[in-house]
């Protein structure tokens, strides 16, 4: 009882307060969207990286980060 109360406390609530250093799949995921999506113009700081996650789940389409993944992993082959 005790571990699964201290689990609830240090669950995230909301990605709004997520650490992307402590992610670093999700991280990758982003860096392999951006690259995708923005080409030249991707940006890869914390800042945007975080702003593109946002902005993914704000607008419900969290799914195009695996999207990215599978396209990205279907060129590489």
């Amino acid at each position: 009882m005790h571990h699964n109360n201290l689990k609830n406390n240090i669950m995230i609530e909301n990605l709004e307060e997520i650490n992307l250093d402590l992610t670093p799949l999700t991280r990758q995921l982003l860096i392999n969207y951006i690259s995708i999506n923005y080409e030249e113009h991707a940006d890869f700081s914390e800042e945007s990286l975080r702003a593109e996650l946002l902005l993914l789940k704000r607008t419900n389409n969290l799914e195009q980060l695996f999207l990215a993944e599978s396209l990205s992993n279907y060129y590489q082959q």
